[in-house]
């Protein structure tokens, strides 16, 4: 999760190893890390279909989305290492 949310390039089929991250943790995080992957998906495919209607013109909102999408990566990120961190914690 957190090589998607700092690479270069993020491809939409690249989100799609996502989805057996929710599975990793328990409890409360779980839901957590399951909203975070919905929400990544929904954006990705919001943002691809905004950047496919507007081909060769700046948009305003396909920046916000594709912002909001890498806040939910980086946000599943830090909840998957919280995780992590809490299993390992004495």
């Amino acid at each position: 999760a957190a090589g998607l949310a700092f690479a270069k390039v993020l491809s939409p089929q690249f989100t799609l190893w996502l989805l057996p991250f929710p599975l990793l943790v328990g409890g409360r995080l779980r839901w957590l890390a399951g909203a975070s992957v919905a929400a990544i998906l929904l954006l990705t495919n919001a943002a691809f279909a905004k950047v496919d209607a507007y081909q060769n013109e700046y948009d305003i909102g396909a920046t916000a989305i594709y912002m909001a999408r890498g806040v939910a990566i980086v946000a599943l990120a830090a909840a998957l290492a919280f995780a992590l961190w809490r299993r390992r914690a004495p």
